[in-house]
């Protein structure tokens, strides 16, 4: 048996969708089949504290984060800022004693994707203002729970 499947079932993920403003968040499911998109968090001085609650809250033993790989998968000037974000956030959980791994995963196709999403948003227009970031988190959860989960089930 894999051992990612071994280590992460019934467990939940947590995604981020880091923007300058807002960090869109999604989580697992505990059977890592599909991703649920959560209020996104004001990026503040607060952020990595707000975090922490939230992986306290959903017992998250794995972080996603968008990293935005250009078509070719060359980097971009955004993929320093996302470094720095996911170690300074990878030592905010060292001081909290939590050892939770960050995973960069590729978000190409995640605004994209996230704005078909919106065309089927059953909600007003303002609300799809508030979640599309944490619908883009979604997007990536997904892509990542398919090749490293739902895939390799099948």
């Amino acid at each position: 048996m894999d051992i990612t499947n071994q280590k992460m079932d019934r467990t939940r993920i947590l995604c981020i969708d880091w923007g300058k403003k807002k960090l869109g968040l999604a989580i697992s499911d505990p059977f890592n089949s599909y991703a649920i998109p959560l209020k996104p968090l004001i990026n503040n001085d607060n952020i990595y504290r707000e975090i922490i609650k939230t992986l306290k809250e959903y017992r998250i033993n794995l972080i996603v984060i968008g990293y935005p790989l250009l078509e070719n998968n060359q980097e971009t000037k955004m993929c320093k800022i996302i470094k720095d974000f996911s170690e300074i956030l990878k030592n905010e959980l060292i001081k909290e004693k939590i050892s939770t791994e960050i995973y960069l995963q590729n978000e190409f196709y995640s605004t994209k994707n996230a704005k078909n999403l919106a065309q089927n948003f059953e909600s007003s227009k303002k609300n799809w203002e508030i979640f599309k970031d944490s619908y883009s988190a979604k997007v990536i959860l997904e892509d990542f729970l398919f090749d490293n989960f739902i895939k390799k089930k099948n």
